[in-house]
């Protein structure tokens, strides 16, 4: 795991080291062990390590045996021992056991198809110096991050994060005003764009090649959903889901330095714990685990009881007001564009608790998605029939559930109806989860952008990050749909750039045993009935597999979901900032982002206990933060 960055110029001019070094310095963060920069004629490579796999022999680049090759790479391959054997088989010779070694020879090898034989999580580039080209790939699920822009004169920069490219002179800091708006309805910029202009994200499973200022795009990684479904028991589905989850776990157990365990009191995270108390001693296992004061936010019980399971050496921290104080400077300083998941800070304490011991971290991120995890899963079908109900009645719902009066828990049941209502009548089943899951619906009475901005504002540009991958999925079934649609946007654009920004902050690498290709493969093909079983059981075939390695109590336990009470912090800790940033009036119009009138009106209410704002407050409030931290203007 580490950070990479680069820069390749067109008319054999050589880049300029010293850009280079700054870029790889706003990465030090993600790669505190090594740091390189090899320039060789129009390309220059950077490289941060954070050394795990090879420690003694890793640092990159990493190069075939003739040297004509070059590779970088951000993440691990966990398949690079069985692809050394077969590229030795064929003649290749190695120096090295680190992975990225690997990297290089596969290109040379087997040319652009080389992604395609790379199972792991990963962010790489490869300079081949006789054909004087770059390609760039970026893992088939999104785990890791690589920003890329094409300057003017065709040269091209990238870095696995944007405040590397905000070091190159080329690159100004003016926000995207389309990436602004896509921001403020789904808290997070989703690729192929990126917060500052000029600037992109690569797409997962996407392979970019720059040959003498020419920039090609193009998708190398196939799409599960459209592969048929192969015919089998339920015993032989569920059976299958548990022996590729355990593969899975010991492939991410390759590492030279420990290895722990996210535990969230959740079921997929514990699903993880168990898979790899099959491969090692769990008393030897450190797990780790936030806890809350705020009992309908705090999970520390159900995963404390899920360590003694196990016997694991356990240990937790405590997340509260002081910690928040603490926390929220640092996590706006290693926020390279702005994310409004307020879990990220949370997360961001786990992952310095859990460096504190190891360097390497399993966690159970991508399970809900593939499994139908998550309420709006079953919401979807709940509004289908709700959709049936005489117009008026709905009305008289609607109306009804307006007066309820706002509680701030975790998931009140409040806040559960108010977003439910909200969304239940919307035109398409995409547009619904917008409603259900969006901070800032475009146009709403509650949109908060400065008029200017909101008039310039496509709305099919922000309902088309979940409406272009639903629509795109060649599976007919709504639910292999909804799946598809929240791997490709809310997975890929929330939260694992939340757990990459968390874990790279401290240093901390963090592996995700459900976005193993076999697990994908295998969950994608299962019938959705064992994924949503009767509309209301979420993940029945994962509880299933469950059985005899945890008890029911855990297996069957309520998503809880993992945040924090910000929606009571914005009136408490939280108020002085709010106030300072989003409650200054000529603040707010010299900023030109946000409408003064709108936002104070819903800090007032909020204040006031009237109405539940949390997701648009903290957005905003990360926004003029992040923007204030890293000197962004329109």
């Amino acid at each position: 795991m580490c950070g990479i960055a680069g820069w390749v110029s067109t008319g054999g001019r050589a880049p300029d080291r010293r850009v280079l070094a700054r870029m790889n310095a706003a990465l030090a963060h993600r790669g505190p062990d090594g740091a390189r920069v090899y320039i060789d004629g129009p390309c220059g490579l950077a490289h941060r390590r954070l050394a795990i796999v090879d420690v003694e022999h890793g640092g990159q680049p990493m190069f075939a045996a003739d040297g004509a090759i070059a590779a970088v790479c951000n993440g691990e391959i966990y398949n690079h021992e069985a692809l050394r054997a077969e590229l030795g088989a064929r003649g290749h010779a190695f120096t090295t056991r680190c992975d990225v070694e690997v990297i290089a020879h596969a290109y040379q090898d087997s040319g652009d198809a080389f992604p395609r034989a790379l199972r792991g999580m990963f962010a790489l580039a490869v300079w081949d110096r006789a054909r004087r080209r770059v390609l760039l790939a970026r893992d088939p699920a999104g785990q890791k991050p690589l920003y890329w822009a094409r300057l003017a004169g065709g040269d091209l920069i990238f870095a696995s994060e944007l405040t590397a490219l905000l070091e190159h002179p080329a690159i100004d800091r003016r926000l995207d005003p389309a990436a602004l708006a896509l921001y403020m309805s789904h808290e997070y910029v989703p690729a192929p764009f990126a917060a500052i202009a000029g600037v992109r994200k690569l797409e997962r499973g996407q392979l970019l090649t720059w040959s003498d200022g020419q920039v090609d795009l193009r998708t190398y990684a196939d799409d599960p959903f459209a592969e048929p479904r192969p015919q089998r028991s339920r015993a032989a589905w569920i059976d299958g889901l548990r022996e590729r989850l355990s593969t899975a776990v010991r492939r991410r157990l390759m590492s030279d330095v420990p290895v722990g365990v996210l535990l969230s009191g959740g079921v997929d995270s514990a699903a993880v714990l168990a898979m790899m108390a099959r491969h090692v001693d769990p008393s030897t296992i450190p797990t780790f685990t936030i806890s809350f004061g705020e009992p309908s936010f705090d999970e520390s019980g159900p995963a404390a009881r899920v360590a003694r399971r196990f016997g694991t050496r356990h240990h937790v921290c405590r997340m509260d007001e002081a910690r928040l104080a603490e926390l929220l400077p640092a996590v706006i300083d290693r926020l390279d564009e702005p994310l409004g998941d307020p879990s990220l800070v949370p997360s961001t304490l786990l992952a310095r608790l859990a460096r504190g011991e190891v360097k390497v971290a399993l966690g159970g991120d991508g399970g809900d998605e593939l499994l139908l995890g998550y309420p709006t899963f079953k919401a979807d079908a709940a509004a289908r029939l709700y959709r049936r109900l005489p117009a008026g009645l709905r009305r008289a719902i609607t109306r009804g559930v307006a007066a309820l009066p706002v509680r701030h828990a975790n998931f009140s049941l409040d806040f559960v109806l108010k977003r439910f209502v909200a969304g239940a009548d919307a035109p398409s089943t995409p547009a619904r989860h917008l409603r259900w899951l969006a901070a800032v619906i475009p146009g709403s009475a509650d949109d908060p952008l400065a008029p200017g901005l909101r008039a310039a504002v496509d709305p099919e540009l922000v309902d088309a990050v979940l409406a272009g991958p639903f629509a795109a999925c060649p599976d007919p079934d709504p639910r292999q749909r909804l799946s598809a649609m929240y791997l490709a946007s809310y997975l890929c654009g929330d939260i694992l750039t939340k757990i990459d920004r968390a874990g790279m902050a401290v240093g901390l690498e963090i592996r995700a045993p459900f976005l193993d290709a076999d697990v994908i493969a295998h969950a994608v093909a299962l019938p959705p009935g064992l994924k949503l079983r009767g509309g209301v059981q979420t993940k029945y075939a994962l509880k299933q597999a469950l059985r005899g390695e945890l008890p029911a109590a855990i297996r069957n336990r309520k998503k809880h979901g993992f945040g924090m009470p910000v929606a009571r912090w914005l009136r408490t800790a939280l108020a002085p900032e709010a106030a300072r940033l989003l409650g200054d009036r000529d603040r707010l119009r010299r900023g030109g982002l946000l409408d003064p009138e709108a936002m104070t009106r819903l800090l007032a209410e909020h204040r006031a206990g009237a109405r539940d704002h949390r997701k648009i407050l903290w957005t905003a409030l990360v926004l003029e933060l992040w923007r204030e931290r890293h000197r962004v203007e329109i």
